[in-house]
Formats: structure tokens, C-alpha cells, sequence
């Protein structure tokens, strides 16, 4: 892929880009995952009925993910040859994931997202982040309006109805 993944990037500023791209091509929808999609997409195997402590299996090490420092910062997306069960790269490490939800102090998947809160979620851990901060449940917060090293986004698609 060779790709590397946005960085620096605003909450705002992702929802705004998934608004762009809605407008490109009409016929489908672009937004950040919820919370909630993002977890399941990151521990969910439909193979499996057991929910896994990182998004491909129970262990993790320099071979899985980019964190702890591993590396300098970011690598191109791809790059560790382990997806998670849905086939998705980079669920954990390299860049946290602003996500379209608010941050409560719990995580509950019903809650309604407040599009006016100043806290949103972030997933995933970045680069920099400990074992423990990359697992599939790890979850964070930060003001919308924060651009930062290590923090990007993941676009979810759907077709229009």
C-alpha cells in the first residue's frame, strides 16, 4: 500500500472531509465510525464468538503493531502484515482514531452523539502508546478542535439508501 495514514487533523476537520466526499460521490455515505462500530470492527471475529484483546489475536508485540516506539512515528498503512479479522489494517497503534462519538465516562453504545460536545473519542492508540493502550477496548478523549502528531482518522462508507 505504501500509504502513510492523515495526521494532524481535527475532529471537525475529519467530519468536514467525510461531508466533502459525500458530496463527490452521491451515491454514498461518509462519516467516522461511532464508538461502537469501531469496536467491533477492531475485536469482532465472525468466525471466532470471542471478542480478542488487540484486533487480530490475544498477544501483541513489535511484529503487530507500530507502538511503544518502535518507531519515529508513523508508518505507511499496511505496513504489519496483520489485520484484524475484518481485514482492516492499523487498528491498533501508528495513529489514534477520532471517532464520531462524544466521550462519556462509560462507554455505552446507545447513547445519542452531541454534535455541540467539546470531548470526542479517540481509539487505537498511536505509535507512542503502551500494549495496554493499544488493546481493542482502550479508549480516550480530547477537545474537538485537537491537531496533533499520531492522530488521524478512519472513514466509514455506506451505500445511500
Amino acid at each position: 500500500l505504501n500509504e502513510m495514514p492523515v495526521e494532524n487533523v481535527s475532529w471537525d476537520s475529519a467530519v468536514g472531509f467525510c461531508e466533502l466526499l459525500g458530496l463527490r460521490y452521491p451515491e454514498y455515505v461518509f462519516s467516522l465510525p461511532t464508538e461502537a462500530e469501531w469496536e467491533f470492527s477492531a475485536k469482532h471475529n465472525f468466525i471466532d464468538t470471542r471478542n480478542f484483546t488487540y484486533p487480530w489475536g490475544e498477544t501483541v508485540d513489535i511484529y503487530h503493531a507500530n507502538y511503544a516506539n518502535s518507531n519515529t512515528g508513523a508508518t505507511p498503512v499496511g505496513t504489519y502484515p496483520y489485520p484484524c479479522f475484518s481485514g482492516q489494517y492499523d487498528l491498533a497503534g501508528n495513529v489514534m482514531e477520532w471517532v464520531y462519538s462524544s466521550y462519556d465516562e462509560f462507554f455505552d453504545p446507545n447513547l445519542p452523539n452531541q454534535i455541540e460536545s467539546e470531548w470526542k473519542v479517540i481509539r487505537g492508540g498511536a505509535y507512542w502508546h503502551n500494549p495496554e493502550d493499544i488493546e481493542t477496548t482502550a479508549r480516550s478523549f480530547l477537545p474537538r478542535d485537537t491537531e496533533s502528531d499520531g492522530l488521524g482518522f478512519r472513514v466509514a462508507m455506506k451505500r445511500r439508501q
